[in-house]
């Protein structure tokens, strides 16, 4: 292994193949990295990646670096993520670790997403996929009404109540935000006596607001990314550990 990397470098793919050739051969990984003068973590990396079945194949058909592959095993079970990576890895790898953020990122949104959702449920709320908006004509939002004696309605208002539904939405600060609906409105009625009502966008309006939302979503993996690097730059010590000390 160490003579034919000499003449003529190694994939990735084949290093790690050869790594778990040693490791079946009964070779700890300390040994491993003695005898062939190989970094630790790249050793364990390898080892974790041939282990995994999507990752040492997209390996070895798309030519990905350790880290690349070594991403796919944190998605398992996701092939679009996988996908997508594999596609931002043979296309533009320059922007990598920008998408695998991005979806680290998502994937955390998405737990806090369900774990809140889960919890509402166990409440008793229908859990609603969409926000219902001002038209809809099932769901009123309780901030939307008042009770029989011009007071709020909160949430403690509907918690018996049946009918209540909840949308969770998670913003890049990783903060679930709920809003509560209730479909019957029952004992409450909206300010004024009917619900306010707000003019529908227009599609210029929808466009600009799609692009702020991402924005909004592409800044928060760059500014990890930035932060990853800027250890790497300063605490080298530090980044071969994985642990980023820089703080916003």
């Amino acid at each position: 292994m160490v003579e034919n990397d000499q003449r003529e470098a190694l994939t990735d793919s084949d290093r790690a193949a050869a790594f778990q050739q040693l490791s079946l051969k009964g070779l700890s990984v300390t040994a491993i990295v003695r005898r062939t003068g190989t970094k630790q973590k790249e050793v364990k990396t390898a080892l974790a990646i041939v282990d995994n079945q999507v990752a040492a194949s997209a390996s070895k058909e798309h030519q990905l670096t350790l880290d690349q592959a070594a991403m796919l095993i944190e998605f398992d079970g996701d092939d679009d993520v996988r996908a997508d990576l594999i596609q931002v890895a043979t296309t533009d790898p320059t922007q990598f670790a920008h998408a695998a953020q991005r979806a680290r990122d998502d994937k955390a949104r998405a737990a806090i997403k369900a774990d809140a959702e889960a919890e509402l449920a166990g409440r008793g709320y229908t859990i609603l996929d969409t926000d219902p908006g001002h038209y809809d004509s099932e769901y009123t939002r309780i901030s939307e009404l008042l009770t029989a004696d011009d007071q709020r309605v909160t949430v403690e208002d509907v918690e018996s109540i049946d009918g209540r539904a909840a949308h969770v939405r998670v913003y890049a600060d990783g903060d679930a935000n709920v809003s509560y609906f209730d479909a019957k409105a029952a004992g409450s009625h909206s300010y004024g006596g009917s619900q306010t009502k707000s003019r529908p966008m227009t599609d210029e309006q929808k466009a600009e607001r799609r692009t702020l939302i991402a924005n909004n979503k592409a800044l928060a993996p760059a500014e990890a990314v930035r932060c990853e690097w800027l250890a790497t730059l300063l605490f080298p010590q530090l980044s071969s550990e994985g642990h980023c000390r820089c703080h916003r």
